[in-house]
Parts: C-alpha cells; sequence; structure tokens
C-alpha cells in the first residue's frame, strides 16, 4: 500500500512539472506575440515555435491548440499588414513617377540633328573604320593563317586524335600541338578515335569537322596551332579598337569643344546656354567650359528676349536652312 501511495505521488509530481512547462511555454507565447504586435515581426516565429513545442507536449491540450492556432493567424494577419501599407506606398510612389512624366521641359536651344543625307553620307565614310585588333601576329603564325585556306585530304578509320594531328601537321608543315591540360580537365581523351574521309576540303573546315563532334576548337598562338577545348577557345580575349573621332559634330557657337586629349581640352559635347556648366567628355587634367544641348547643331536663333521684355517670333526656316547646311559654322 505505501509503494501505492508513492507511485501516486510521483505521478502528481510529474503531471504537475508538465502543467508547469506547459504555463510557462503559453507565457512566453503571450509575452512573444505581445513584442511582435509592437513591432518585433521576429518574435511571431519565435512564438509559433513555442506554441508547437507546446502542443507536441501536450497534442490533446486545448490551451496548446489554442496556442498554435493564434501565433500562426497573428504572423499572417501582421504579414498581411506590412504587405497593404507596401502596397499603398509603392501606389504612391507610381503615381509620383506618373505625373513626373508629365512634365514638359522647353527645347531652347532646339536639338537638331543632321540631314539624312548627311547621316548616309557619315555611315559611308565609316565603314574605313573597322575594329582594328592591336595583336601582331608573327611570320610563323601567319604562315599557318595562310595554311588554314590549304586544301587537305584526310582518310581516317578509327585513328587516334594524337595521330590524326600528327598528319595534318606534316602534310601542311606546320607546328600542331594538343592541349593535353584542357582535356584532361574537360575529361576528352587524347587517343579517342576520329573516323573521317574528305578530299579537297580547306584544312579550317577539316579541323572544324574533325573537332566540333569532340567539342574542340583550334587556336593560333605562340607561334603554332593549339588543339584545345571550346570553353579555353571561348575565354582567349581580344583587344580591338574602334575609331569614333569623326563622329564628332560641331557643336554651338560658345559652347563646348570636342575636347581634349589626356593633359588638355576642354568639356566637349555640350550647347552653349547663357554662360554654360562646366565641359563634359573633356579630357584627364583640362578644364572647359561647355554645358548646354547633347548633339546641337550650329543655327542663328533670334535673341532670347528682345528689349521690349517680349520673346521674339521663332523663325523656323532658319532651323530647316541649319538642317540642309549642319557644317556650315565653325
Amino acid at each position: 500500500r505505501i509503494a501505492v501511495q508513492e507511485s501516486e505521488k510521483r505521478l502528481q509530481e510529474k503531471l504537475a512539472l508538465e502543467d508547469e512547462k506547459l504555463e510557462n511555454l503559453i507565457d512566453r507565447v503571450r509575452a512573444l506575440l505581445h513584442d511582435g504586435e509592437r513591432g518585433n515581426d521576429a518574435a511571431y516565429i519565435e512564438a509559433e515555435a513555442a506554441a508547437e513545442a507546446a502542443q507536441q507536449m501536450k497534442p490533446n491540450s486545448g490551451v496548446s491548440s489554442a496556442a498554435r492556432f493564434n501565433t500562426e493567424a497573428s504572423f499572417q494577419l501582421n504579414m498581411a499588414f506590412r504587405l497593404r501599407n507596401l502596397r499603398a506606398e509603392k501606389f504612391l510612389k507610381t503615381l509620383e513617377q506618373v505625373e513626373l512624366s508629365h512634365v514638359p521641359f522647353p527645347d531652347e536651344p532646339p536639338v537638331l540633328f543632321p540631314a539624312p543625307e548627311v547621316w548616309k553620307a557619315l555611315s559611308e565614310r565609316r565603314k574605313q573604320y573597322a575594329s582594328v585588333d592591336l595583336h601582331k601576329s608573327s611570320k610563323a603564325e601567319e604562315r599557318i593563317s595562310a595554311q588554314l585556306d590549304k586544301p587537305t585530304d584526310i582518310d581516317f578509320q578509327d585513328q587516334p586524335l594524337t595521330d590524326v594531328i600528327s598528319y595534318l601537321a606534316d602534310f601542311h608543315n606546320i607546328p600542331i600541338i594538343i592541349d593535353n591540360e584542357a582535356l584532361t580537365e574537360e575529361g576528352i581523351a587524347t587517343d579517342t578515335p576520329v573516323t573521317r574521309t574528305l578530299t579537297g576540303v580547306k584544312l579550317r573546315s577539316a579541323l572544324k569537322i574533325i573537332l566540333a563532334p569532340l567539342q574542340l576548337s583550334y587556336v593560333i598562338e605562340d607561334e603554332v596551332m593549339k588543339i584545345t577545348t571550346l570553353s579555353k577557345e571561348k575565354d582567349r580575349l581580344q583587344t580591338r579598337v574602334y575609331p569614333v573621332g569623326d563622329l564628332v559634330v560641331i557643336l554651338i557657337p560658345g559652347g563646348g569643344q570636342q575636347g581634349g586629349g589626356q593633359q588638355g581640352g576642354g568639356g566637349g559635347f555640350g550647347g552653349g546656354q547663357q554662360q554654360g556648366g562646366g565641359g563634359g567628355f573633356g579630357g584627364q587634367q583640362g578644364g572647359g567650359g561647355g554645358g548646354g544641348g547633347f548633339f546641337n547643331i550650329p543655327v542663328n536663333l533670334p535673341p532670347a528676349r528682345q528689349a521690349n521684355g517680349q520673346a521674339p517670333a521663332f523663325n523656323n526656316q532658319k532651323v530647316n536652312e541649319a538642317k540642309k547646311k549642319p557644317n556650315a559654322q565653325r
């Protein structure tokens, strides 16, 4: 009988301890929800974790189930309110941009472009300015490049790639090597069998036909032709120069000049408006005037204001004449 009483006592103590733990978890849930209502969004997530722990402790308890429901609902409602506020804010900002887009800007002095004939002549003149490759090939590399346009004959039946490359190197008397490191990185064996028969095709085409199925390509560098992977071939960089100096258009008198070099020169691409601002597109160390509209064409417009304070009538005929003769003034 004493043993039974002690067992019941221990059971009651255990139940009391569990009730106390559950009560502590519920109190923590209440405190976290209170923090969440005061603006701490992270408190809602902690409250959900505490409510889940309480429900796992007593799944059939109405208190723990209610705590779990309240924490999830509170989190979702908080997110809904946050998103509604964000939506209203973005909506008003969008309306602001719409109103801003309706604000006109005066075209004075007007932005004028050359006549179509001038653009056509400019395009024809620019054909002579193709991109310039700064790399200068050696005589050996030039000879290899010349061999690419020579005809070749091949007849391979399950020949290793190394043998195919050796044959082409001997046939055209040019140095060809295999980039073993690059092929190893891509998992391509140098003894991969090649089966191909071609007659009278250029070496350039033959190499493409042989190497393309193997995900390989070739490059000419260091006075040899190197067989490498497509990824390595794409990683090669070439420095090319595109002259654009002939695109400079003469600006309105009093505006910015064409721009100087590294040490001299004033600003560029600016037209004169009143006294002008600081120049743009100028040299690195040189200062200079400039400002106003971009890409303006010289045109004699009437003064901005007459002596009586009234704006003069705009003479459209002079503008049309300026379009026909964009380079009339220097």
